[in-house]
């Protein structure tokens, strides 16, 4: 139930001060497994990892995000898959004027 009720939190930062806060008295919640209900342009440093880029993708499924100014998610351990969700939400359509996958463990094509 608690899983439920954090994947309701609206953004990455609320679920993961959440889980740290339940931290004491469950310890396999997951924070990043649902797409955030609000998106912030500014998600580096995060550890989202590819489980979290996943979610950021299906975000976008929501009409309100099929354009978004800047998306960076820089320093975030996101690897291959994590990528792939990323490239196939852009080759679905969507539209970001700016994409900062820096500093994450993203290897060569």
């Amino acid at each position: 139930i608690l899983q439920m009720i954090m994947d309701l939190l609206p953004t990455f930062g609320e679920r993961a001060r959440f889980c740290m806060a339940s931290k004491l008295a469950v310890t396999s919640l997951e924070w990043r497994l649902a797409p955030p209900l609000q998106l912030s342009e500014e998600m580096s440093g995060m550890n989202l990892g590819d489980v979290g880029a996943r979610a950021v993708a299906w975000a976008f499924v929501r009409p309100q995000y099929d354009w978004l100014g800047e998306l960076s998610l820089g320093n975030n351990n996101i690897g291959n898959d994590g990528a792939l969700a990323i490239s196939a939400l852009l080759r679905a359509g969507c539209v970001i004027r700016r994409l900062s996958l820096r500093d994450n463990t993203i290897g060569d094509a």
